[in-house]
């Protein structure tokens, strides 16, 4: 799949593994450790999202939390994306913490908790190992996927690591990506970010720049993406207008 985007023009203010056993195959029933259901044969949307709790994004996490319930919620009343998309989500904080990947139908979105500083180079590591194993069990037990994305929602400040290994963890976060043909979509948070950190996330299309921390105008985005990306085909063009209070970082 390729993912574009275009500018919205800005309105006024006010406006089975399977086995084989006695010559019959059968479906294994337990539970993989990257939480792939092989009950469900349906092809899946593998969806991360790296989500910054640091303090620098204090209040914004929990307003972007609490949409993502609504969002999870309006997944979940769609057969498309119900047991085909599957989300985790990683959110930057102290340490990191990750959900793993479920579907929708099961999928529980995380409370905040409080960081004390920025391991984001340990949450991209965390991310890249979650996609490594779902990925390599939908291969094993051939189960067919759409393409991926992986949202990561930052200031791209890292403040608890050397430049060096979190340029380590990009890189690891990208070849992954690469050979698993997933798209990073990259969203900038706050009035203080880090551009050359949030450039080097991206590898299909420019990083993106929040408005006013509006976590409101993110979820509805996010949840276009889902929807499309389940019912789309492998190498499909998929574009999508940017809602206002998004715009792209030149």
């Amino acid at each position: 799949m390729t993912v574009s985007i275009t500018k919205k023009p800005k309105a006024s203010k006010t406006t089975e593994s399977s086995f084989t056993k006695g010559g019959m195959a059968e479906r294994e029933k337990a539970i993989l450790v990257s939480c792939l259901d092989l009950t469900n044969r349906a092809a899946r949307t593998p969806i991360g999202w790296i989500t910054d709790a640091s303090p620098s994004m204090t209040g914004f996490t929990k307003v972007q939390l609490e949409c993502a319930e609504s969002m999870v919620q309006e997944l979940r009343t769609l057969s498309a994306t119900a047991r085909s998309v599957m989300m985790n989500v990683v959110q930057v904080g102290t340490p990191p913490q990750a959900t793993g990947f479920a579907e929708i139908a099961k999928f529980e979105v995380p409370s905040m908790h409080a960081p004390e500083t920025t391991p984001l180079h340990t949450a991209l590591e965390r991310m890249t190992a979650d996609l490594g194993e779902l990925f390599s069990d939908f291969r094993a037990n051939g189960i067919e996927r759409t393409d991926s994305v992986v949202i990561i929602t930052t200031d791209g400040h890292a403040n608890d690591t050397t430049e060096e290994e979190l340029k380590t963890s990009i890189q690891k976060f990208l070849d992954l990506g690469k050979k698993w043909s997933t798209t990073n979509l990259v969203v900038g948070v706050g009035n203080n970010l880090n551009v050359p950190v949030l450039k080097l996330l991206v590898n299909a299309i420019p990083p993106l720049r929040l408005e006013e921390l509006n976590a409101a105008c993110l979820m509805p985005f996010i949840q276009k993406i889902a929807e499309r990306m389940s019912v789309s085909r492998p190498g499909q063009k998929l574009v999508f207008e940017l809602p206002e209070g998004m715009e792209p970082i030149e």
